[in-house]
């Protein structure tokens, strides 16, 4: 009987997919309207500049600057706010304003001028100023008036209507205390396989970051070691941005293991500029991926090498040429070992995962859960559940370059 081609001939892919001043309103006059401390996280709306900031005092201030000029017509302003109302408290809104004649009719029939300002529908109170200046107009208002995203700021000009009166606005700041605290991070609390060599550590805060206070002390990775102590990872931290840390290992972290990262709050903690503290301590977990690249430190027998990831075949004999319409078991292994550094609850003991075999252009795919080898009992061992099996027809006999 002639025989077929070696089954290292045979095209197999193997693939894993494991898987901040009044209650009321206060007037102030000043020589020019747009007065401002530098800002971050700056962006262009579309209707105008809109900044976001921390004050000196601690207070979050989003700034819409709109320079209209004095205008006859209703202003209608958007300011964006993206957080909770109820996480805001001591809301102020400030609006510079051009030629407010509040208490100078001069000569208008009508009388003074009166306008209205509203956030959302609720009315805040009327401006103040004077004939041909810049004033600053300060109101209190309760949060609740707020909206997570777009508000609408709205001048009702001269509201009773005489016909005479213009009224300019320069900026709107919205501003209040939000309390500092981490408001997103990855990986996500819980996330598994995240690559051991580009895990992606980065955590947000609500508020711009006091720099200084900002180290491997402060936002902390860490794992737990045989004995289930946490040890940290001397990582290095940056600030990516005002708001965002990154957390960046000395090297690949290690595989198939779960890490905690830690933001720490109290006076020696992660702080928002100005001192702030954080609310509270944030934490949480993620399970990087198992490594199977390259080679086990021990031999698993049958198998005489130590690649991570190897396919046998079964015709009449483990691995030899092929017999022709015969059935041929295909064998993989899928190896990996603990780790003598890593506490045991805190290692990846079983991956699900996707199992594609292509032989002569015909794909077979399964999902399937694999143990770590040391896992399996030696009674999964003898029904052959220690690996993930294919059965194929081997075809007819090969002739010529045809590729099987």
């Amino acid at each position: 009987m002639k025989k077929c081609a070696s089954f290292s001939e045979w095209f197999i892919a193997v693939l894993l997919t494991c898987c901040l001043v009044l209650s009321g309103g206060m007037s102030l006059a000043q020589d020019e309207r747009c007065s401002s401390e530098p800002s971050a996280n700056t962006l262009d709306n579309g209707s105008g500049l809109e900044q976001q900031r921390l004050s000196e005092s601690g207070d979050t201030v989003w700034r819409k600057d709109v320079n209209s000029g004095c205008s006859f017509s209703d202003h209608n302003i958007t300011v964006n706010i993206p957080v909770e109302p109820d996480e805001i408290s001591d809301a102020k809104i400030t609006m510079t304003n051009e030629d407010v004649d509040y208490n100078d009719p001069q000569s208008c029939s009508g009388g003074p001028e009166v306008d209205y300002l509203y956030i959302n529908g609720h009315f805040i109170g009327q401006l103040q100023g004077a004939n041909n200046s810049w004033s600053t107009n300060i109101f209190d208002f309760p949060s609740s008036y707020l909206v997570k995203g777009d508000n609408a700021i709205f001048v009702d000009t001269d509201s009773t209507g005489t016909g005479c009166w213009c009224v300019g606005v320069g900026y709107v700041d919205i501003s209040g205390k939000v309390g500092f605290r981490v408001t997103s991070y990855t990986p996500e609390d819980g996330q598994e396989n995240v690559l051991w060599n580009a895990p992606g550590i980065t955590v947000t805060f609500s508020n711009e970051v006091k720099k200084e206070s900002v180290s491997n002390d402060t936002i902390v990775l860490e794992y737990r070691n045989q004995q289930g102590v946490w040890t940290k990872v001397n990582t290095t931290v940056t600030m990516a941005s005002a708001t965002k840390a990154q957390i960046t290992p000395p090297g690949n972290l290690m595989d198939g293991v779960r890490y905690r990262v830690r933001a720490v709050d109290g006076p020696q903690g992660v702080l928002a500029k100005g001192d702030a503290e954080l609310e509270e301590d944030a934490e949480w977990y993620f399970w990087t991926m198992v490594n199977l690249d390259g080679q086990t430190a021990n031999l698993f027998k049958p198998n005489t090498t130590k690649d991570k990831l190897q396919i046998t075949w079964f015709n009449v004999s483990r691995n030899e040429e092929l017999i022709p319409y015969r059935w041929v078991a295909n064998r993989i292994y899928v190896l990996w070992e603990p780790k003598v550094s890593v506490f045991d609850d805190d290692e990846v003991k079983e991956i699900k995962a996707k199992v594609t075999l292509t032989v002569n252009g015909t794909d077979e795919t399964k999902d399937c859960t694999i143990k770590r080898p040391d896992r399996y009992t030696e009674n999964e061992k003898k029904l052959a559940q220690h690996t993930i099996n294919f059965l194929k027809v081997n075809p007819r006999l090969c002739r010529g370059t045809r590729k099987v």
